[in-house]
């Protein structure tokens, strides 16, 4: 019998969320729950997790959220085991996030209620717009395949992944979206420096992790360039106060462009599906099968990415 345990709860899971997890997970045989983690092989995490407290015995750690700043290198050498990110869980979310700003920012329709004889529309088409992609994970990906049949043209840079490693004119990309992880090399990345480098009215998308980005220097920054726009879902301290940020051309949200509709089922199939493959495929396989979620595959590097 292969035995999992499930370290804690993040705050915003509903009350009937670990019972049905539970029930869920009931069904996949060879599996059953244990009360310990100190008994357990397979460890459930959140983001929430103190990674100190895992048990050293554990062979595998799933972990369904697309957040993994509890762990670190040296953390992840020591214990040389797979660890499963559930990137794909928020992957379409956090995408259409980002294209519904965009639609929003470029092609808000103009609802009316008596008619206009002069049928205006001041608007610019995205099929003119030059799109910047910070990161080739889950999101930029799929952001690039889609932004490339609707917009002039897209970009993707990705230094890991030997994208774009040369410096590039900010000032020729009228949109900027963020879609990278944090780490040493992005903490900070949107500060007043990145933006003396932008254009005058550049769009800036950012829902990835908010350490990114220097909150005066972006404020500082829409004041003084009245035609630039953001959109921001994510804040270095949360919660923000973002009362004291007002600007007619930012936009707030509160960490939600992950959040949708029936979430947690596919949180919970996520994991299930994870605990099926450990069950029923061999190393090799299942090392391959997730070769782009295991966090152990992003360990040659000074930092964790």
């Amino acid at each position: 019998m292969y035995k999992y345990f499930r370290m804690n709860y993040s705050g915003y899971f509903s009350d009937t969320f670990a019972q049905k997890e539970k029930k869920e997970l009931a069904s996949v045989k060879g599996l059953i729950s244990v009360k310990s983690p100190d008994d357990a092989e397979v460890i459930i995490t959140s983001s929430d997790t103190v990674t100190e407290k895992i048990p050293t015995q554990a062979k595998l750690i799933i972990h369904p959220n697309s957040g993994y700043d509890r762990f670190n290198l040296e953390w992840l050498k020591n214990r040389d085991i797979p660890v499963i990110v559930g990137s794909p869980i928020r992957q379409i979310a956090v995408a259409e996030y980002y294209l519904s700003a965009l639609f929003q920012h470029f092609s808000s329709i103009p609802t009316k209620t008596t008619w206009d004889e002069k049928r205006s529309w001041r608007r610019k088409l995205l099929k003119d717009q030059r799109v910047l992609i910070f990161g080739q994970g889950h999101i930029g990906t799929y952001l690039e395949e889609i932004l490339k049949k609707i917009s002039k043209s897209v970009l993707v840079i990705d230094p890991f992944k030997n994208l774009h490693k040369k410096q590039i004119d900010y000032k020729n990309f009228d949109v900027v979206i963020s879609a990278f992880g944090l780490n040493k090399s992005t903490e900070n990345f949107f500060n007043k420096d990145f933006f003396s480098h932008c254009s005058d009215d550049v769009l800036l998308l950012h829902a990835s992790r908010g350490k990114q980005v220097d909150i005066s220097s972006l404020t500082t920054f829409l004041k003084e360039n009245k035609s630039s726009a953001a959109y921001i879902d994510v804040f270095p301290e949360e919660p923000f106060d973002l009362n004291s940020i007002k600007l007619p051309n930012l936009h707030c949200s509160c960490h939600v462009a992950g959040v949708y509709d029936n979430i947690e089922q596919n949180l919970i199939e996520f994991e299930k599906q994870v605990l099926l493959d450990y069950i029923s495929l061999n190393k090799e396989e299942f090392l391959q099968k997730y070769k782009n979620q295991n966090l152990n595959e992003r360990k040659d590097h000074p930092f964790l990415i």
